[in-house]
């Protein structure tokens, strides 16, 4: 009963979150994106393999971020 109770809630505030959301929301949305920094994901240090990448997890105590794609990411479309 209760997770009923929780999706109905969620579906609710969903609904509304979504009715907020008209044609100047959206347009104010995507002139914050594309005036946004494209570039701060070259600034991440990439690590050449998984067990480079595990071992300065482990050194720096920080998660391991895996990002796998197929295509050119400089397009966005990966």
């Amino acid at each position: 009963m209760k997770r009923l109770l929780f999706g109905c809630v969620g579906a609710l505030a969903l609904a509304a979150s979504a009715a907020e959301r008209d044609d100047a929301w959206i347009a104010k949305e995507a002139r914050r994106i594309r005036a946004s920094d494209t570039e701060a994901w070259r600034r991440i240090p990439w690590a050449a393999s998984l067990t480079s990448a595990a071992a300065a997890a482990k050194r720096e105590k920080r998660p391991m971020f895996v990002f796998s794609h197929e295509g050119n990411i400089d397009t966005g479309r990966c």
